[in-house]
């Protein structure tokens, strides 16, 4: 009798709304985890001090985060778990590259505000999604800490970009045009210095003493040339 060479295929089932909020958490739990651990090193390179203060308030904010979304494993009655997100790890190393390459305090501090501005947008931009599906899925209780979450992320969106037009952009432009200012003044200086070595030459060589001689000279002669009355 002929074998059957006909292969099962396995059906795999279609993902539901409640598996994709499932997944988006486990992403966001490693999102946070991640910036737990990067938000000091920005912090630390911070010279502006309410920027420093900011990141400082936002790490602990962070291990908020953290603690919420393991409440919200706690409801789905499942086990907290990281599902790795690539996105996050590219923008810190973003910043990680602005910080060894970006050279001045000023035009650093300007470079962290945007590098911290597109990690609070990607984090944004997932919570408003999970907190979409925890709504439709009437998920109250998922759904307010999710939202609780995002307002505090937004709060530090809004922050940053208020320090930035505020303060720490202006005083990046600042720092351009006091370079320009010192730049001339240095040319200036040259140039005070080099004539100083040429008077002292010319001393040296007794030039001054010959340009004196001659001016003696020619008072003598104006004298000679005086009509007597």
């Amino acid at each position: 009798m002929p074998k059957n060479n006909t292969k099962t295929k396995k059906v795999e089932r279609e993902m539901t709304l409640e598996d994709l909020l499932v997944t988006k958490l486990k992403a966001l739990y490693d999102v946070e985890n991640q910036l737990v651990k990067a938000l000091p090193k920005l912090a630390k390179k911070a010279d502006h001090e309410d920027l420093r203060r900011g990141f400082e308030r936002h790490a602990k904010q962070t291990e908020g985060h953290v603690g919420r979304l393991e409440r919200g494993f706690d409801i789905l009655e499942i086990r907290p778990q990281k599902l790795q997100s690539d996105a996050i790890r590219g923008l810190i190393a973003d910043a990680d590259w602005v910080i060894k390459n970006v050279k001045g305090d000023a035009a650093l501090d300007a470079n962290l505000v945007a590098a911290a501005q597109y990690i609070e947008y990607y984090e944004i931009a997932g919570y408003e999604s999970a907190l979409a599906w925890a709504k439709l899925l009437d998920m109250v209780d998922l759904a307010d800490l999710l939202q609780e979450t995002l307002d505090e992320e937004r709060e530090t969106s809004d922050e940053l970009m208020e320090l930035a037009i505020a303060e720490v952009n202006e005083r990046a432009l600042g720092d351009e045009g006091m370079g320009e200012d010192e730049e001339d003044k240095g040319k200036e200086d040259e140039k005070e210095d080099k004539k100083d070595k040429k008077d002292k030459k010319d001393v040296k060589n007794g030039k001054v003493e010959v340009e004196e001689d001659e001016e003696e000279e020619e008072e003598s002669e104006e004298e000679d040339e005086t009509p007597e009355l």
